[in-house]
C-alpha cells in the first residue's frame, strides 16, 4: 500500500483547499511542494535571477526526493514540478496519484475567482489543458470527475481511495 496521497488538479488553489481538508479527515499531515520550496529557498524569484532556472529545478528536485521517505501525508504540487520526469518518479512508487478533473469552462471560472498570484494559470489555453488532463487521466491511480455541483469532494475521494484498494488488495 502506498504510503502517501499526491493530488493533482489543473488549478492549484482548488486542489490545495481540497488536500488540505482531505488530510484532516483522514488524519494525515498535509505538505503542498511549492510552500516548502519557497520555505527553503525564502525568495525564489531571486533565487532564479541569481543562481539560473537550472539550479532552481535541482533544489526542487532535491526537496521532491526528500518526499519520498516522508509518509502518512497528502501532497500537492505545482503541475510543472509534477511533469519533471525525475520528479514523478521519486513519487510514483510511494504515492497514490488522485486527479481532479476538472472542465476547461470550470477551470477557467476557478482562476477568475482567484486572486492576483494564481492568473499565470489564464495562459493555459483549452489545447495546453486538454494535453495535460489526457496525461494526467492516463497516470494517475484515480480519477474523480469534478463539476460545479460537487458537493463533499473529500468523501467522493475517500470512498474512491477504498475502492481502489479493495481492487488492488
Amino acid at each position: 500500500m502506498k504510503n502517501k496521497i499526491l493530488i493533482l488538479a489543473l488549478n492549484h488553489k482548488f486542489k490545495k483547499n481540497i488536500a488540505q481538508n482531505l488530510s484532516k479527515q483522514l488524519d494525515m499531515f498535509y505538505l503542498d511542494v511549492f510552500d516548502l520550496i519557497k520555505y527553503e529557498l525564502i525568495n525564489i524569484d531571486e533565487v532564479i535571477k541569481k543562481a539560473g532556472l537550472e539550479y532552481y529545478n535541482k533544489q526542487e528536485t532535491k526537496i521532491i526526493k526528500s518526499l519520498a521517505n516522508f509518509e502518512n501525508i497528502v501532497v500537492t504540487m505545482d503541475n510543472d514540478s509534477f511533469f519533471n520526469k525525475k520528479n514523478y518518479e521519486y513519487l510514483k512508487n510511494s504515492s497514490l496519484f488522485i486527479y481532479l478533473k476538472l472542465s476547461y469552462s470550470y477551470f477557467i471560472s476557478l482562476i477568475k475567482q482567484e486572486d492576483v498570484d494564481s492568473k499565470y494559470e489564464l495562459m493555459i489555453d483549452q489545447k495546453l489543458f486538454d494535453e495535460r488532463d489526457k496525461i494526467l487521466q492516463s497516470i494517475c491511480d484515480i480519477t474523480i470527475n469534478i463539476n460545479k455541483r460537487n458537493k463533499n469532494i473529500e468523501e467522493k475521494i475517500i470512498k474512491e481511495i477504498k475502492k481502489y484498494y479493495k481492487d488492488v488488495l
